[in-house]
């Protein structure tokens, strides 16, 4: 077994368990991965947006590939399977979410591109690494959950 293959396996095994604490609305983990890595299939029972911090990731759901940009996010709903991989070092990010239904108008049922504005970023970045009290940090994924939205198509 290869070192890169052992990390992946390692990290999908991470991915494979709930990872939003119970009371929350969303939590984020962060792949910053040294080498080119891909994760195989694989589907959560979370919606997911991944999303990058820098390097080239790209993203197989439903049929379609995805480059990751730092201004992109991909939403991709709970139960999607889907693969991701980079070339080279990358910081990847992926935002989990569960329990969502009243906090959004419309929780997309599909893979589609989110807009990463420089607000979203921060306030996912926040919610990552702050020490909050419960209340606050509930507010602030309530704040996330209003910026997301879909990035304009072409």
């Amino acid at each position: 077994m290869t070192a890169a293959r052992s990390f992946a396996d390692q990290a999908l095994a991470t991915m494979s368990v709930p990872h939003v604490p119970p009371g929350f609305l969303l939590t984020t983990i962060d792949y910053d991965v040294e080498r080119s890595t891909s994760w195989h299939e694989h589907a959560h029972h979370q919606h997911e947006l991944l999303w990058s911090e820098g390097g080239i990731v790209t993203l197989e759901a439903d049929g379609r590939a995805w480059s990751i940009p730092p201004a992109l996010g991909v939403w991709i709903p709970a139960d999607i399977p889907h693969r991701a991989s980079t070339v080279g070092a990358a910081r990847v990010r992926a935002t989990y979410l569960t329990g969502i239904e009243g906090h959004m108008t419309a929780v997309p049922q599909a893979v589609m591109g989110i807009a990463l504005s420089d607000a979203l970023r921060v306030l996912l970045l926040h919610n990552l690494q702050a020490n909050l009290d419960a209340d606050a940090r509930l507010r602030l994924q309530q704040v996330i959950l209003d910026l997301l939205a879909p990035a304009p198509t072409t």
